[in-house]
């Protein structure tokens, strides 16, 4: 697994979500995403994929792509991500 943090400076995440200024990808060994967290300016949760708690739960913004893992790096640790996921 990889754990990969995107923000504005990377990519205009405002495109998907009026407030989502950082978004967090767990990918798996083939690079599809298995889960993302999406965090606003105030670091609350605005976004969780796969989630029935949120609006657009079923739905990730990255679900149908594929990474290329020989380019990425873990930016958070596998802790990191998990302390956001489980977070309510």
């Amino acid at each position: 697994m990889k754990y990969i943090k995107l923000d504005s400076s990377l990519i205009d995440l405002s495109a998907f979500y009026k407030d989502l200024t950082i978004l967090l990808l767990e990918l798996d060994d083939n690079g599809r995403i298995t889960k993302e967290i999406g965090l606003n300016n105030r670091d609350f949760i605005i976004h969780r994929f796969p989630s029935l708690e949120f609006k657009h739960g079923k739905y990730g913004i990255f679900d149908l792509n594929t990474f290329d893992l020989s380019n990425l790096k873990d930016d958070i640790s596998k802790e990191e991500f998990y302390n956001y996921w489980n977070r309510h």
